[in-house]
Formats: structure tokens, C-alpha cells, sequence
């Protein structure tokens, strides 16, 4: 890779889909083909990025720290994939458009995670059959970062009620009521084709490490027509209003829903370090207006008392004209006794 440039790289490279056209660091044999200093021509393909990181991510803080989080969370190496591991912080995603697979098939975009970390996980024999990364959807699904062994040892997501290899039974933490497929009571599972929506609290449950704040949300594929998009579910419009979740995807189509666990495959984990998210602005934005109303309830306090206080002035100046008139005429009628 000595003497190749990785801007073009990054600003051509589509995700999982090798898109580098006339560009440099394209991936494996880019170099021997190009030569030291060389220009690239690679083909447009469908296929997954099968070339190493781009030479700068190497060097990514922001991966090296999340890296560090996610070997505290005891994964087994076997399920991963280092050959895809994805940086999109600011320095690493600046030529990545933020939402991408606009004109797919299968006419689902996504949002590009901006800000996140991502390391691949490695796809079995189902993903080349199926043509996971040629014809499926990208998904999100956010998830608390202790529950990732458990999604990996039992091979994809688990749904409120799933008996997992420990015996244990997946807890019921979000859904309320029946099973019936009717409202937000429904047992299946969430998705959505925005970060902005899966990495909220109530799905990623943060923690701290190091003094900062940790998120994880997994980055899957997901089978058209296996799903329903929908709007939210959290009760977003009740605290919030129409306050938009994701600037590239409106509230009424959000989330995704399905009772198919192997429609959706998990492909990498993406790791955030105090990522801010939708929530924390409305809110951060709420203070703000809530301190905003209470500075003009003050002022407006303020501004009735600078009136009274000029009135009573007024009054009292007239009253002490009065006096001075009263005095002077008690002068001129008593001029004779003074």
C-alpha cells in the first residue's frame, strides 16, 4: 500500500459494496495492480468489500478505543471478522454520503452510521446462499452491549420468550401485553433502517467504561418483504411531538417489524463512544426552551415591577408637587404672620 492514497478510497467506498472507481487503496491486489503511487480501476460489484481497512483507520484513535470497549465484553474471536471492521467517525466516514442503497432493487436506503465504530462478524455459508449482501436490506438493531454473547452464541437476534443455549429465557423488558399481533404488545423483532432510532436508550441501555458513555447496536441484514415499516413505538411523539428522530427517514416509517428471526443477519457490531443522540438533543432542547420560558417569565416579572415602581414615582412626584403648592399658597395666606 506504499505510496497510495486513501481519499479517493473512502469517498468512493460504498459500505459492503465494492464501489471504487479510478481510485486509489482499493482493496486486495489494489496495490500490484496499480503500482507504487498507481490509479486503480476496479469494476462495479455487488459483492461484499472483501479488501483490507483503508491505511488510515489503522491509525484511528476513535477505533482503537472502541476496539479496547469491545474486547472488555469477553466475545469469542471465532465470531469475528477484523477484515471488516468500519470506522465512520468524522475523519475516517467525511466521504461517505450519509445515507446510501437509495437506488437498490430492493428499495430500501439506509443511514449510514456516522459517528460509530463497526467490527465484522463473520458470515457463514447461509449469507453466500441466500446472497445476503447482494439482495437483503441493511437493518439496525440496538441492543445492550451484556446481551452480545448471547446473540452470538445462539447465531442471530432473540425475541422476548427465545430459550437461549444457558436454558435461560430472553426477558420481556420493552413489549407490553399479548401476543396477539396487535399494537406495540407484539413479540417479534425491531429493526430500523436508522442509527439515529437504534441507538436511543430504551434499545441500547448505555453503560459506562473509562468515563465514557458505551452504546451497541448491531448492523444486519435483513430480507425484503420479510418485514413491515412502520412508525415509532417508544412514545416519541408524546414527549416530543413531530420532532423528527432521523433527518432521512420520517417517524411514520422508522422501525421496521418482523416475527422471522432468520430474516435478519447480524454482520457487525457497532460500537459508540457519548454518542449524542436525538433524544438527548429534544431534550438538551427542552431545557434550553424550559430556561428560555422561565428568563421571560422573570423578565416579564421584572418589567411589571419597573412599571409599578414607575408609576408609584409618578404618584409620589405628583404628590410632592401637590405639597409644594399647598405649601406655597400656605405662604402667601399666612405672609403677614411669617
Amino acid at each position: 500500500m506504499a505510496g497510495l492514497k486513501c481519499d479517493v478510497y473512502l469517498r468512493r467506498f460504498n459500505e459492503d459494496n465494492c464501489v471504487v472507481v479510478d481510485g486509489d487503496c482499493a482493496g486486495a491486489g489494489g496495490a500490484a495492480g496499480a503500482g507504487a503511487g498507481g490509479t486503480v480501476r476496479v469494476e462495479l460489484s455487488r459483492k461484499r468489500h472483501t479488501g483490507p481497512m483503508c491505511p488510515s483507520q489503522r491509525r484511528c484513535l476513535y477505533l482503537t478505543a472502541c476496539r479496547s470497549f469491545l474486547s472488555t465484553l469477553n466475545l469469542n474471536a471465532a465470531y469475528m471478522d477484523p477484515e471488516h471492521d468500519r470506522c465512520y467517525c468524522p475523519d475516517c466516514a467525511k466521504q461517505i454520503p450519509e445515507v446510501l442503497e437509495k437506488s437498490r432493487p430492493h428499495g430500501h436506503a439506509y443511514e449510514v452510521p456516522k459517528g460509530w465504530c463497526g467490527f465484522g462478524l463473520k458470515a457463514d455459508a447461509r449469507a453466500s446462499a441466500l446472497k445476503v449482501f447482494e439482495e437483503w436490506v441493511v437493518s439496525f438493531h440496538g441492543c445492550p452491549s451484556n446481551r452480545l454473547p448471547s446473540i452470538l452464541d445462539n447465531k442471530g437476534l432473540l425475541k422476548p420468550g427465545d430459550v437461549m443455549l444457558d436454558g435461560t429465557k430472553v426477558p420481556n423488558h420493552l413489549t407490553k401485553g399479548g401476543e396477539d399481533g396487535k399494537g406495540k404488545g407484539r413479540i417479534g423483532f425491531y429493526t430500523s433502517p436508522s442509527i439515529k432510532y437504534s441507538e436511543l436508550d430504551i434499545y441500547t441501555c448505555p453503560n459506562e467504561w473509562q468515563g465514557h458513555r458505551m452504546r451497541v447496536v448491531l448492523q444486519c441484514r435483513q430480507k425484503p418483504g420479510s418485514f413491515t415499516v412502520e412508525g415509532e413505538t417508544i412514545g416519541w411523539a408524546r414527549r416530543f411531538g413531530s420532532a423528527a428522530i432521523s433527518k432521512h427517514f420520517g417517524n411514520d416509517k422508522i422501525e421496521r417489524f418482523t416475527e422471522s428471526g432468520p430474516s435478519i443477519v447480524p454482520y457487525r457490531i457497532l460500537v459508540g463512544i457519548d454518542v449524542t443522540t436525538r433524544e438527548e438533543e429534544e431534550d438538551e432542547l427542552q431545557r434550553k426552551k424550559q430556561e428560555l420560558e422561565a428568563l421571560r417569565q422573570r423578565l416579564a416579572a421584572s418589567e411589571k415591577h419597573l412599571r409599578e415602581a414607575q408609576q408609584a414615582e409618578r404618584e409620589a412626584q405628583i404628590r410632592v408637587a401637590q405639597d409644594r403648592a399647598a405649601l406655597a399658597r400656605a405662604h402667601y395666606t399666612h405672609r403677614d404672620v411669617l
